[in-house]
């Protein structure tokens, strides 16, 4: 809890993945599997009042239980294929939950390096400034897929922009933050801030690895191995 709003941690973690199979359950080092490290990031936050592991594969469910995780039910199979937007993952946890929030922070497993300070500062920023919405950014010399503008504390989004830069900034997937009435009035969210005031924050890019395929995965390892 911050200043007396409740938060309530998503973390989306299906079996089936495109690229790297079964990434979010990936072995990574000796004893920990990938979704490890965002239960790590929940465990050390001061704010988050509670946190729900959604999946729909049982073996998911065991072993995240086992590190930790509440996972009081499954997903339905028809929110788990690739054209599923996160949102509707959001509201379906929504439904199935007794707990009281007012505020909904997704965390996707595929941003391990996030920790829990980068969360607490999203959750300190959007209320002290009483936002609907924070997306977390990460500056590049290149232009990304995702890439957005920023103007004070606000995130223009132009994926398409040609304009050229020394730095640019894009959504790294590490944090998405929003109040829960905003999920619950819009079907697509995210789509909804393109027109609309999102807040954000900057995570250097040396946290910012969003791992998708296997060269992600061994650059991953290779830095943790570091520590």
């Amino acid at each position: 809890m911050y200043k007396g709003k409740k938060i309530l941690a998503i973390v989306p973690a299906r079996l089936s993945s495109k690229r790297l199979k079964q990434k979010n359950i990936i072995k990574v080092s000796r004893g920990k599997i990938l979704i490890n490290w965002t239960y790590e990031a929940i465990k050390n936050s001061k704010y988050i009042d509670c946190s729900i592991l959604s999946t729909e594969s049982e073996k998911i469910k065991n072993l995240a239980t086992r590190i930790g995780f509440d996972v009081p039910f499954k997903r339905p199979k028809y929110l788990s294929n690739d054209h599923v937007d996160s949102e509707e993952v959001i509201k379906h946890v929504l439904k199935k939950i007794k707990f009281k929030c007012d505020y909904v922070l997704l965390l996707q497993p595929t941003s391990p390096l996030r920790n829990s300070k980068d969360i607490d500062k999203s959750i300190e920023h959007i209320i002290d400034k009483n936002f609907s919405s924070l997306i977390s950014i990460s500056a590049s010399k290149k232009k990304k897929k995702f890439n957005v503008e920023t103007k004070k504390n606000l995130l223009k989004f132009n994926f398409n922009s040609k304009k050229v830069k020394k730095k640019y900034f894009s959504l790294n997937g590490a944090i998405f933050l929003a109040k829960k009435k905003f999920y619950l009035n819009f079907s697509k969210p995210f789509i909804w801030q393109k027109k609309n005031k999102c807040t954000y924050i900057k995570i250097p890019t040396s946290r910012s690895i969003d791992i998708d395929t296997m060269e992600d995965l061994l650059k991953f390892k290779k830095i943790i191995r570091k520590k």
